[in-house]
């Protein structure tokens, strides 16, 4: 998989604490160079931040990312290898403290790679290589460093340029892969992106997997609640197929009245639980009643919002978006042959093309008599959320797949 994501106006605490500390990471940094990498850190790290995790850094520079991470993971133990032995003492003097601790190595060469993780004799629940832009150094970090990584840890790799192809990557490491349970390169996008292009200007992308034998350590919480509106009620079932249920609270289902006479109740019967069915009838077209009245009857505050029409299905690489969610944001994606979601205008975004945070778009209601609903909706949540909408440039909905 490969992401491709613009953060447009979006930022996080860990972009905040990012400028504090001098750190490159953060795309507020108001500086030349700087990667949108914290947006990305924070979707991912954010349930984990409490707890006691033990974490390496491959490149620590100046040390500002250490600094950061020290602020972010505050009960955690912080191990940064660093080749130059000048930016190693320098540390050591001035920051050095028992959760942080920083050792000499040399990242060009394997075997010194692994005799310092070796000599430090840990396993740690996240490792991400800083110290160098070249492909061949990134292979030795990831064929050096997983056997280093605790089950369901994950490996990062940044400044990943874009003169390399993915699929090199994928063939060079192909023995190595198989002990990982995932992987996936994110490409992305920020408003203080350097426009030339240099090597640091192409860079701003991390290659990220997540190795086998355990749940993965960092995974993103939340779940999406499902809106359709119903009255074909001969496609839920197919709809019903296409979800993984262990990405949703609630999948609410309102049958229109007006089309439907009694509440079929096709899934009383199911274990998991979830579905919700209603009927309601008033005035109003295109479902947009039932859509009221389902976002009326949302059980947990705390979810994403997703709407499905009962002519459609969810698409199968939208349930890994849902991996790295960031609380608070309003995510807009492309549509399948059809439509991009890198504008909110009207014919431009459609109903399936937006997951948005519940608590983003309670007070809002779709106006019932227009066909163009889904636009106007989604533009006052726009309006009043410009500052939280971020962007994939991934095809992760269908339209119309099934029979109206």
């Amino acid at each position: 998989m490969s992401f491709h994501v613009d953060y447009k106006k979006s930022t996080s605490e860990l972009c905040s604490i990012a400028v504090k500390h001098g750190c490159f990471r953060s795309k507020t940094r108001k500086m030349q160079l700087c990667h949108p990498y914290t947006l990305f850190y924070n979707s991912l790290f954010k349930d984990k931040r409490d707890h006691q995790l033990v974490i390496a850094e491959l490149g620590i520079r100046d040390g500002a990312t250490l600094l950061m991470w020290n602020e972010y993971f505050s009960r955690s133990m912080l191990y940064g290898f660093e080749s130059n032995i000048q930016l190693v003492n320098a540390f050591e003097n001035n920051f050095s403290n028992d959760r942080m601790k920083v050792n000499h190595i040399d990242a060009k060469n394997q075997s010194s790679i692994a005799q310092a993780f070796h000599a430090v004799g840990m396993q740690y629940d996240l490792i991400i290589g800083n110290s160098s832009p070249i492909f061949d150094d990134h292979i030795k970090i990831i064929r050096d460093a997983y056997s280093y990584l605790k089950p369901g840890g994950m490996l990062i790799i940044e400044n990943v340029q874009n003169i390399y192809l993915e699929k090199d990557y994928i063939k060079e490491l192909k023995s190595v892969l198989a002990m990982f349970q995932d992987y996936y390169f994110i490409t992305m996008t920020h408003q203080n992106r350097i426009s030339d292009n240099s090597k640091n200007s192409n860079n701003d992308k991390l290659f990220v997997l997540v190795k086998e034998g355990a749940e993965p350590i960092f995974k993103n919480k939340k779940k999406m609640t499902i809106i359709t509106p119903s009255m074909r009620p001969n496609n839920l079932i197919t709809v019903y197929d296409s979800i993984n249920f262990d990405y949703v609270d609630e999948w609410i289902i309102v049958y229109d009245g007006s089309k439907i006479s009694e509440n079929p109740n096709l899934f009383a019967h199911a274990k998991n639980g979830k579905i919700k069915e209603y009927i309601h009838t008033s005035e109003g077209i295109s479902g947009n009643p039932q859509r009221n009245y389902a976002l009326d009857h949302v059980q947990n505050d705390d979810t994403y919002l997703y709407f499905v029409d009962d002519d459609n299905v969810i698409h199968q690489d939208l349930y890994q978006l849902l991996d790295i969610l960031d609380d608070g944001k309003m995510y807009t994606f492309d549509q399948e042959r059809r439509l991009n979601g890198d504008c909110i205008e009207l014919g431009r975004i459609d109903t399936a093309m937006v997951l948005i945070d519940f608590k983003l778009c309670k007070d809002s209601r779709w106006i019932l008599n227009e066909y163009a609903a889904d636009f106007y909706f989604f533009n006052e949540c726009y309006q009043k959320n410009k500052n939280h909408w971020i962007y994939f440039n991934n095809v992760f909905c269908t339209y119309n797949k099934l029979p109206r």
